[in-house]
């Protein structure tokens, strides 16, 4: 998790908030991410902002589970959401859009 907390840098309450997520998921794996970092444009700072995001709206909709691999897969999807030829819009807006829009599947199948 060094590298995670190096990337989110001195920004405390994304450090707070990440870390605050890392213990209601024990089980995360950083590999998962950092692969998914990889294959995005998105730094993993981003990607740190678009968990903690997507974490608030779970805990919002009074989600306990943290499927972590589906939700790493929803912000992947939301990744390619960019015209190549535009400057980023932040990540973790475009989650929030997504999310709001047309929620998030997951939760409704097992997670409830």
């Amino acid at each position: 998790m060094d590298r995670i907390e190096k990337a989110i840098g001195e920004d405390k309450i994304l450090s707070r908030k990440f870390r605050d997520f890392l213990k209601r998921v024990p089980s995360f794996e950083a590999g998962e991410l950092y692969e998914k970092v990889d294959e995005s444009d998105y730094s993993l700072r981003d990607w740190a902002e678009a968990i903690v995001d997507f974490d608030q709206w779970l805990a919002e909709k009074g989600t306990a589970a943290r499927p972590t691999h589906a939700m790493l897969g929803y912000i992947h999807c939301c990744t390619m959401m960019n015209a190549p030829q535009i400057s980023l819009p932040p990540l973790n807006i475009i989650v929030n859009q997504s999310l709001n829009d047309y929620g998030f599947e997951e939760i409704s199948k097992n997670h409830n």
